[in-house]
């Protein structure tokens, strides 16, 4: 398992847990938080930012398009990277 300089979690382990969330939600005409997290690469290059904004929300799941937009995803950036 190679340790990824940024994450808390070994990269081919987290690639897999990646590999294996669900299908994201479309939103057409928005952009959404999860939206620069559509791939892999994505995911290691913006996640630490990312995980840094969406974590200063007190209460995320009381905001309907934080956790609940992508709850797998918003899990596993927050392991990975919060």
């Amino acid at each position: 398992m190679k340790a990824n300089k940024t994450t808390r979690i070994p990269e081919d382990e987290l690639r897999a847990r990646y590999d294996a969330l669900p299908p994201l939600p479309e939103s057409p005409g928005e952009r959404r938080w999860f939206d620069r997290l559509r791939s892999f690469e994505d995911f290691l290059a913006f996640g630490p930012a990312s995980a840094s904004l969406l974590g200063t929300d007190a209460d995320p799941n009381a905001s309907p398009w934080l956790r609940p937009a992508a709850p797998e995803l918003f899990d596993l950036l927050m392991e990975a990277f919060g």
